[in-house]
């Protein structure tokens, strides 16, 4: 095994997929009205560094559950924990502290910022246990998180009193993880256990709906929810014909959507 380093253990945390946290920031602008005036840009930038040190942790969690079937599969089997360059053992004690420290940080910003990271770390690890082992649903449920995020900024910022926008993150979010499938189906990837319980015909009806979906929410919102739902349409539009057309907008695509929680 070769020997871990400061850098594999940064690296554990994956702190490349920290774009995610644009939903969050998202929730934070649209609680506000956009208005940036209102905005406390140091209590955010602390909310980022403590969520982000957070979510390593559902990461590191993550690749120490998934590690036998990581190993299985060619891209996966080049992560820190399923290549060797961090033990199992040392990468969980090394979670454990990071998790406490988050949690604890997390208290003096807010109880509800607390109460916002138990609620992602059970429904991710649930997720990790046993949502991703079912087709179709591998994917809804993982959609959630993303939403959450977006709930999670308004909350913590000044509230929210309409969801379009939140489902609209859901819609695009979970039409790019089914693009995700479809390509893993038609290249005959291996390493994800419910790839044998879908079929490709009904990802593209699935698909379908979900456009069907995001235009409808695009349709009945109101004021700033129609201005941002019908951005969210034109992106999904976007996914929808380019994956198909382009091999940029494909490899966007896959990875943008590269991590499934």
């Amino acid at each position: 095994m070769k020997r871990s380093t400061i850098k594999n253990y940064f690296l554990l945390l994956k702190p490349f997929w920290a774009w995610f946290f644009v939903y969050v920031v998202l929730g934070v602008f649209y609680s506000v009205g956009f208005r940036l005036g209102q905005i406390n840009f140091l209590k955010l930038a602390l909310i980022f560094i403590i969520f982000q040190l957070f979510y390593g942790v559902i990461y590191i969690f993550n690749d120490l559950i998934d590690y036998e079937s990581d190993r299985k599969n060619h891209e996966k089997s080049k992560r820190i924990i399923a290549s060797g360059r961090v033990s199992r053992k040392h990468a969980f004690f090394f979670g454990l502290i990071a998790l406490c420290v988050s949690l604890v940080a997390s208290m003096f910003v807010s109880l509800l910022f607390f109460w916002f990271e138990i609620f992602f770390l059970v429904y991710n690890l649930t997720y990790s246990l046993l949502f991703k082992k079912i087709p179709y649903i591998d994917v809804f449920s993982s959609g959630v998180t993303h939403f959450m995020r977006f709930i999670m900024g308004a909350c913590l910022f000044g509230g929210i009193n309409s969801y379009y926008v939140g489902l609209a993150i859901y819609l695009i979010v979970i039409y790019g993880l089914f693009l995700k499938r479809y390509k893993e189906i038609k290249n005959g990837e291996e390493g994800r256990e419910c790839l044998k319980g879908y079929s490709l015909n009904k990802i593209i009806l699935l698909e379908i709906f979900i456009i069907a979906c995001a235009l409808v929410l695009a349709l009945t919102s109101r004021g700033l929810d129609k201005i941002i739902t019908g951005i969210f349409f034109l992106l999904l539009l976007f996914f929808a014909i380019g994956y198909f057309r382009s091999k940029l907008v494909q490899r966007i695509t896959n990875k943008q959507f590269s991590a499934d929680y």
